[in-house]
């Protein structure tokens, strides 16, 4: 499933809505139902409830509680792994509500290199993004000689690495830092949905229902399929979306920018000059009382964070 969104409705329900996807070499994968878990709170989630369309509606919640989301495809094959986490706090009328926009959804091997003598993992260019964990990597690659044999455990050639990191577990991507966000601003008095990216920057959701933006990036970056450097998938900016941001800022909206790489992956895919038209709508329109338009996203940041 991708494009997952919540919001709520006019009666105060919280409303999911998701689209199935395709898999293009094996029809038979398709979607027959699916499962949406819920969480309250800091809890487990649910056993799930079935439902048969790509849509959910939940009307038995309490104001003071957070409610999270997940969601998963069955069919005779099985079940699917779970969907990002969208997360929702509704705790009341007239209060001011705040739109988290999910944009983390990288899980990929650390960077890499190959030509006639050498190859290997670049961990110092991208450690990479496990997918909830990682508990192999023993440390960095510094034997990078294709023809380097084994020799013995101090010198086993090609693909050697350190070991400091053995007894470490490296934290992942969860797909589920919305409702840590989330704490934050229900903490502060207000309200908060969670949409996808995709969903923002395809026009599925109205950003200017909503007092601030938050964007939240991660350890979003663009990153090569394996074996191709041509292919890449998780750019932090798909083209879209620069037109979506500004034109919600030109409106008067807050935005908050958090991310190890929003400055550096828009800049190494040439786009300095939506970045630039981007700032300008920042700048330009006063803020809703209260907020200022706020760029958070760590060490690469054009203000520094």
């Amino acid at each position: 499933m991708d494009h997952l969104q919540s919001r709520i409705d006019t009666t105060g329900a919280i409303c999911l809505a998701w689209e199935p996807v395709a898999d293009p070499l094996e029809p038979t994968a398709a979607a027959e139902s699916y499962v949406v878990y819920t969480r309250v709170n800091a809890g487990g989630f649910d056993n799930g409830t079935r439902v048969s369309e790509p849509r959910f509606r939940w009307a038995g919640y309490h104001p003071d509680s957070i409610y999270s989301f997940r969601v998963t495809a069955v069919n005779r094959g099985g079940e699917s792994f779970p969907s990002e986490v969208a997360s929702v706090y509704h705790p009341g009328k007239g209060a001011t509500q705040v739109l988290i926009v999910n944009a983390f959804d990288r899980t990929s091997g650390p960077a890499w290199f190959a030509d006639e003598e050498h190859s290997g993992f670049l961990s110092l260019v991208d450690e990479g993004v496990p997918w909830q964990a990682d508990l192999l990597t023993v440390g960095a690659q510094f034997e990078f000689e294709r023809n380097k044999p084994w020799l013995d455990d101090d010198a086993p050639g090609h693909g050697a690495s350190y070991a400091d990191l053995e007894q470490l577990v490296l934290p992942g991507n969860t797909f589920d830092f919305a409702v840590v966000h989330g704490r934050a601003l229900a903490a502060a008095g207000y309200g908060f949905v969670t949409v996808s990216d995709e969903a923002l920057a395809e026009g599925r959701v109205d950003p200017g229902a909503y007092a601030l933006l938050d964007f939240l990036a991660g350890e979003e970056r663009t990153s090569p399929l394996p074996k191709s450097m041509d292919s890449t998938r998780f750019r932090v900016f798909e083209p879209a979306m620069w037109g979506v941001l500004e034109t919600y800022l030109d409106g008067g909206g807050a935005l908050l920018l958090s991310g190890a790489h929003v400055a550096s992956d828009a800049h190494l895919q040439g786009q300095d000059g939506e970045a630039a038209r981007l700032l300008g709508a920042w700048y330009g329109p006063p803020m809703p009382p209260g907020w200022g338009g706020c760029i958070s996203p760590g060490r690469d940041s054009p203000r520094g964070a």
